[in-house]
């Protein structure tokens, strides 16, 4: 699964908004809405981990899996 269908998966999985994940994770809404467009490729690994965090604190629906699945699709490895 891509990267931008697996964080649109797990947003939608958190119940939050686009907007609600870019002001968590500390990065501008357009950046986030590109990102699950495809429009924008390879995000770095501090990104990822970002949204990740915020999709965390976010929702008790998200785990540790669901975090590794986001590294995978982004093309890094697992959390340790």
């Amino acid at each position: 699964m891509t990267f931008a269908k697996t964080l649109r998966r797990l947003r939608s999985k958190a119940r939050i908004t686009s907007y609600c994940l870019a002001t968590e994770a500390q990065l501008a809404p357009s950046h986030v809405r590109r990102l699950e467009k495809g429009e924008r490729k390879n995000p770095s690994r501090r990104v990822v981990l970002e949204l990740a965090q915020a999709l965390l604190d976010s929702s008790g629906d998200i785990t540790l899996k669901d975090v590794d699945s986001l590294l995978k699709s982004a093309g890094y490895g697992p959390l340790p």
